[in-house]
Parts: C-alpha cells; sequence; structure tokens
C-alpha cells in the first residue's frame, strides 16, 4: 500500500537499491526498536552476485550476512522516522479515498 512512498525515502538516503536487511529496513527498525539492532555485527557483501532465482542455498551462498542490498551499517533511526511517517500518510489517503 505505501511501498513507493517508502521506497522514495529510501532512495533519497542511500545509494545502493534496497533488498532485504539493508540500509533502508535497518533504518526502519532503529526507529522503532533501536535496542534490537546490533549494527556492531552487522555486515555486508556489495560485490555479491545476484542470482536469477534465489534458493535457501544459493542466498547463503551469495548473501552469508543475509544482507541483499546496501550496508546496514549506513542505517540511521532518522531515516527510518521519515519512512514510517511516508507509510502513515500514504495510509491515511488510502484509508480517507
Amino acid at each position: 500500500m505505501a511501498r513507493p512512498e517508502v521506497e522514495a525515502v529510501f532512495d533519497a538516503a542511500f545509494s545502493v537499491p534496497g533488498g532485504h536487511a539493508d540500509a533502508g529496513e535497518t533504518s526502519a527498525i532503529l526507529a522503532i526498536r533501536p535496542d534490537v539492532v546490533r549494527l556492531d555485527r552487522a555486515a555486508c557483501t556489495p560485490d555479491a552476485p545476484h542470482p536469477d532465482f534465489l534458493t535457501v542455498e544459493t542466498f547463503l551462498e551469495c548473501f552469508p550476512h543475509g544482507v541483499i542490498g546496501g550496508d546496514p551499517r549506513v542505517g540511521s533511526a532518522q531515516v527510518g522516522d521519515q519512512a514510517l511517517e511516508a507509510s502513515a500518510q500514504a495510509c491515511i489517503r488510502w484509508l480517507e479515498r
């Protein structure tokens, strides 16, 4: 429902497209539950190949840290707040239709 609005926030903040456990998702979690984010354990493999089809085996082989996309260590609560606000506003617009 609010995906384009949230993607616009992440695209403006980060130069690498999003994926999984990336800077955007980390930012959202930093905004709502910073106590569960362990940036000291975060890592990524930016030059990993991106297979056309992902299986458990290819995921673990290509993305051993679990991150697809940009480095989660550049995520921020501020960007997360902006993304959550954009999502909330999009939901309000949808409900008011």
